[in-house]
């Protein structure tokens, strides 16, 4: 719990509990925080392989509870003893009270919190007055007690005593009487007062003023002789826990945040606390007011490692190592990765009905068509502006660019359109171009590997490479045999077109191959991934 002291000088503090209460302290409530997490407003859907972006953490803050509502009347002594420097002291150390009690609800907004109400009754000479009653504010308590009279007369003890236990008689909170007094004079009966208010089931702490306080005869008075403080000192947090009145506890929170295997990560800013980076991990440690929000950011970088397709990733997964509370899901922060040097140029979530996706890259369109799948499939069309390595495409025209899409879940036929603007072409007519083509099933006749049209990439033997199509007349479907599956279509082109403007057009079918998971590059049905050239 934290603890905030004020230190008021000449006055001393001597708090205590009764030894039998008449309230049995309330059920406490453990603080506890929630955790949220997502990429920074504005990040991009996508990275390469090599990329970066920003991930948040947030966490709000949950207030535990201990004590009770309780009913405190601030009982102060005005009579001629407490004159002079002691007077101030009485003073400050009443307010200094008022100010914690605020406080400690868990917002210092100048009310009192969680059932706390606070009454002022001060005495002389024969009588005690209530200056205000269960319920003021903490503003006019201040200005009451500011606004004190000059200390004169006799020192009724008892009567302050009694005015505060008949002010609690009706209430239904725990009870607690706060009395600020040097405790000089009158003292039998102010210990029968005392004796009697105790057994009532009133809480009574006493603050000690002066040098000369009966430090002796008012710790007889409190409700427990240890709460005792020095005069010189008053520690009002300590005065506030031993009248029993409800606090609010501050939620402390520790948060591992792990990078993805692919991700190392670097701190950017954090609101609140520490931050003590590790081996593939972000410790964030702190605490938190109820109510109160904190934010952490951090920018993760992917390692470089290429992927044959785009790759949903994990960038960071938060976990709770410290403190009570929940993670809101998801716990995982993710990003699609796309293979080095593409672009994500469009990722559609299907409905049920017909899907599809396309983009530009380079200056040619790609277009793919999904046909009908079920309802949340995803097509994805990554834009490769790269050429074809070395051997994978002989002969292939050196300024064509590439594309690739995905199907996820490939459960049916997809089509394929490039629209290759005259700008493109140059001199070439629309029955001139040329296009490489790809698949990510093992020795297909088209391509060994999916990775033989990406940058860095190795042929892999096993297959032959001529796909490649030109001429006037669409491809007529080839067929590989492969063990296991029998014999399987290839992609073919199904027609070729003059499109606009002297563009070219060029269409494609990519049959799906059931149960080709294990005989393709990445493990997913066949024809899906593709990658394009053209």
């Amino acid at each position: 719990m934290l603890r905030l002291a004020r230190v008021v000088a000449g006055v001393a503090v001597v708090a205590g509990l009764a030894a039998v209460s008449a309230v049995a302290p309330s059920a406490a409530t453990n603080p506890s925080v929630t955790v949220s997490k997502h990429l920074v407003s504005g990040s991009p859907t996508s990275i390469d392989c090599a990329g970066s972006v920003d991930v948040e953490v947030d966490v709000t803050g949950t207030a535990g509870t201990a004590g009770n509502a309780t009913d405190i009347v601030m009982v102060l002594d005005v009579s001629g003893s407490m004159a002079g420097s002691k007077f101030t002291d009485l003073k400050n150390a009443a307010t200094a009270f008022v100010h914690a009690l605020d406080a400690r609800d868990g917002a210092d907004d100048g009310s009192f919190g969680l059932g706390n109400r606070v009454a002022l009754v001060t005495y002389r000479n024969t009588s005690a007055t209530t200056v205000l009653p269960l319920g003021a504010s903490e503003s006019s308590l201040v200005s009451a007690i500011g606004s004190l009279s000059t200390p004169s007369g006799g020192s009724p003890h008892a009567a302050g005593i009694q005015q505060a236990q008949s002010i609690l008689s009706a209430s239904t909170n725990a009870k607690a009487i706060a009395l600020f007094t040097d405790g000089l004079d009158s003292q039998s009966a102010g210990t029968s007062a005392a004796t009697a208010a105790k057994g009532a089931g009133i809480r009574i702490a006493t603050v000690g003023v002066g040098s000369d306080a009966a430090s002796s005869v008012l710790q007889s008075w409190a409700s427990q002789t240890s709460y005792y403080q020095s005069a010189s000192t008053l520690d009002a947090n300590k005065l506030v826990d031993d009248l029993g009145a409800a606090v609010a506890i501050d939620a402390p929170f520790q948060i591992t945040e792990t990078l993805g295997s692919k991700f190392t990560g670097t701190l950017v800013s954090a609101s609140t606390g520490t931050v003590t980076p590790g081996p593939g991990t972000l410790v964030w440690s702190g605490s938190l007011k109820g109510g109160e929000n904190a934010t952490l950011v951090y920018h993760a970088k992917r390692n470089g490692d290429d992927v044959f397709a785009v790759t949903n990733e994990v960038v960071g997964t938060s976990a709770l190592t410290g403190g009570m509370g929940t993670v809101t899901p998801p716990a995982a922060a993710t990003i699609d990765v796309v293979p080095c040097g593409g672009q994500l140029l469009d990722k559609e979530t299907c409905s049920g009905s017909s899907c599809s996706a396309s983009g530009t890259q380079g200056g040619v369109q790609f277009t793919v068509n999904a046909g009908t799948p079920p309802a949340g499939t995803q097509v994805f069309l990554t834009g490769l502006d790269a050429k074809p390595p070395a051997g994978a495409c002989p002969g292939f025209d050196l300024n064509t660019n590439g594309a690739q899409f995905d199907i996820r879940p490939l459960t049916t036929d997809g089509s394929f359109q490039i629209t290759i603007p005259k700008s493109v072409l140059g001199t070439k007519k629309w029955w001139q171009t040329d296009v490489c083509i790809g698949t990510n099933l093992r020795f297909i006749t088209a391509i060994g590997s999916l990775a033989n049209l990406r940058p860095g990439a190795t042929l892999v033997g096993g297959g032959t490479v001529p796909a490649r199509w030109y001429g006037l007349l669409p491809s007529i479907p080839r067929f590989t045999f492969v063990s296991g599956l029998g014999f399987v279509p290839g992609p073919r082109i199904t027609a070729r077109l003059p499109g606009p403007n002297g563009s070219a057009i060029v269409q494609f079918n990519m049959p799906f191959i059931a149960n080709s998971g294990p005989f393709t590059t990445d493990g997913l049905a066949a024809h899906d991934p593709k990658v394009w050239g053209g």
